[in-house]
């Protein structure tokens, strides 16, 4: 018996056989369209936000309505309300509504995209 000639593989036709013409507009294009996304897809760098280290004491209510205290240092960014920060920022072990924060003057400055802009003492 003499083997088959037929392949066992389908015919998948390729780019600019007949049955996928090429056309001069898609050359063109092709690497243009690739360079867009590309340069869409990169962010900007941005040069980094400049704060201050603020110390700052804020109160809460317990789960048994007694007030509490917490005392909290933020990295807060320039431009922004450190007591909100504070809050903010004692929100993370407090758990409950803070009724404000007292805060001192700004100190050093800082990098409020830090890992570390947020510390409860």
């Amino acid at each position: 018996m003499l083997p088959s000639t037929k392949s066992p593989h389908i015919y998948l036709p390729h780019y600019g056989s007949p049955a996928l013409p090429r056309f001069p507009m898609q050359d063109f294009l092709l690497p243009w369209l690739l360079m867009a996304l590309l340069l869409a897809g990169c962010k900007r760098a941005e040069p980094p936000r400049k704060g201050h280290l603020v110390t700052c004491t804020c109160t809460y209510l317990t789960d048994f309505d007694d007030t509490a205290r917490i005392d909290v240092e933020v990295c807060v960014p320039e431009g922004l309300d450190h007591q909100r920060e504070a809050a903010h920022c004692a929100l993370q072990s407090a758990h409950n509504h803070i009724d404000g924060c007292a805060c001192k003057p700004p100190g050093t400055s800082c990098d409020p995209s830090a890992p570390n802009a947020c510390i409860n003492r």
